[in-house]
């Protein structure tokens, strides 16, 4: 399957090899079959920044697989968006809607939660069970959004959550 001892000991979180080996040798941008780094297999904090300091160039793509692929915690996140992740990124929000907290970080980098796609009824289900539920901040997080947004992008976001409860107002013009 391609992949370097770094991959697979990365991937068993073995710290001390890990550090052993990229401190002797190891590159952790070298992509096994699956197009993985050792990035993907240890999508902790801890290791992202070992492996983060051993790479002369810094890749921020491979910090935009790391939204798109999910990590589970909100340290992790912060850390990867610090380090100039995208957080609109196709597939970030979606991604991040499956851990509570996410989102919000998401938009607190400059995350613009319209990119989820009003025709996509997955999304729609994801944001409104979330909001409704108070996942991670609920009304908290909508506040945050308006307060990220302006204009007729601001208005279209309220309308768009709002016809998720199935009313439709007209956006002033």
């Amino acid at each position: 399957e391609g992949r370097t001892v770094l991959h697979i000991t990365a991937k068993q979180q073995k710290m001390s090899w890990v550090k052993w080996f990229v401190s002797n040798f190891a590159n952790p941008l070298i992509k096994d079959v699956y197009d993985n780094t050792a990035f993907n297999y240890a999508p902790k904090k801890e290791y992202l920044q070992l492996f983060w300091e051993k790479c002369e160039d810094k890749p921020t793509e491979i910090l935009n697989n790391l939204l798109i692929q999910g990590v589970k915690n909100i340290e992790t996140l912060d850390w990867i968006l610090e380090n100039g992740a995208n957080p609109n990124i196709e597939g970030a929000f979606k991604t991040a809607s499956k851990t509570p907290g996410q989102i919000k970080k998401l938009v607190e980098y400059g995350g613009d939660p319209t990119v989820i796609s009003p025709n996509d009824n997955w999304n729609k289900d994801i944001i409104l069970e979330w909001l409704c539920n108070g996942g991670s901040g609920g009304l908290n997080y909508v506040k945050i959004c308006m307060n990220n947004l302006t204009g007729k992008k601001s208005a279209e976001w309220i309308c768009f959550l709002i016809s998720l409860y199935n009313k439709k107002p007209e956006i002033a013009s």
